[in-house]
């Protein structure tokens, strides 16, 4: 299947996802915020990153917006449980076209009621 790089620095929630998507079947290179996950994209260019927007050092849409620049093609999935309100959808649309996003609580709720 795929090689995803996921970008999170909560380690909890990192080894949440990486358990999940391994389950699935992929491969996972694990990065803790921006300016790792840049680092780690440049070696390995791998088939999806997966990052959240809130972080610490680089946050996310610096990170996307410098993974664009650099490797056009990139195919990017962002989330974050940061804030009440979400990212305004022009702000997404502005950053890096037509968007898939989520927000990562729904992923907590889910697992919750599951």
């Amino acid at each position: 299947m795929a090689t995803i790089l996921l970008v999170e620095e909560e380690r909890i929630v990192r080894h949440l996802l990486r358990s999940i998507l391994e389950e699935a079947g992929h491969g996972v290179i694990e990065a803790c915020d921006g300016a790792d996950a840049l680092a780690q994209y440049q070696s390995h260019q791998t088939d999806l990153i997966l990052t959240d927007l809130m972080m610490p050092r680089k946050e996310g849409l610096t990170f996307i917006a410098e993974v664009q620049r650099q490797f056009p093609h990139a195919k990017i999935a962002a989330m974050t449980s940061g804030g009440v309100e979400p990212w305004p959808l022009s702000t997404k649309r502005a950053c890096w076209g037509s968007p898939l996003y989520c927000e990562s609580r729904w992923i907590w709720r889910s697992c919750a009621t599951s």
